[in-house]
């Protein structure tokens, strides 16, 4: 299983379902299955939304979350800065703090530590519904 290190905000955010979407920097592979790992090292809260900053650099209690990769959209970068401003914890700054101008947009089906979905599927719908209106139209691949 592939790992994919993120800030430890970030898998917060995850575990408890405050979000479903990254945006990234490298196309994902999508219907893969991946082990959720904090990285505090590259970590600027000044990029998250003040109400999520109290995760900045917070391992503790995190366990071994793992996630499918249920689809993604290529998008431009100011495409996914409005994703992260709307549906993410990030700021619109996040996106633009990305090398290069292409990003991917990327939903997980996150399960915790016990492999149970952290979501119930009709929250886990809603919040990918809400992602997937702020994306152009065509953009999303899924598996």
């Amino acid at each position: 299983m592939a790992t994919l290190s993120i800030w430890p905000s970030v898998l917060h955010a995850l575990v408890q379902g405050e979000q479903v979407a990254l945006v990234v920097d490298a196309e994902p592979a999508v219907g893969t299955d991946v082990e959720l790992r904090a990285d505090a090292g590259a970590e600027e809260p000044a990029l998250l939304k003040p109400a999520y900053r109290r995760w900045a650099g917070d391992t503790a209690d995190l366990g071994r979350p793992t996630a499918r990769v249920v689809g993604s959209a290529a998008v431009e970068a100011d495409v996914a800065a409005k994703v992260a401003a709307g549906k993410c914890i990030w700021t619109e700054g996040y996106a633009a703090a990305l090398p290069g101008s292409r990003r991917w947009v990327t939903a997980l089906r996150v399960r915790g530590a016990g492999g149970d979905p952290v979501l119930s599927d009709v929250a886990f719908q809603s919040r990918l519904q809400g992602v997937l209106g702020e994306l152009p139209d065509g953009a999303w691949r899924s598996a």
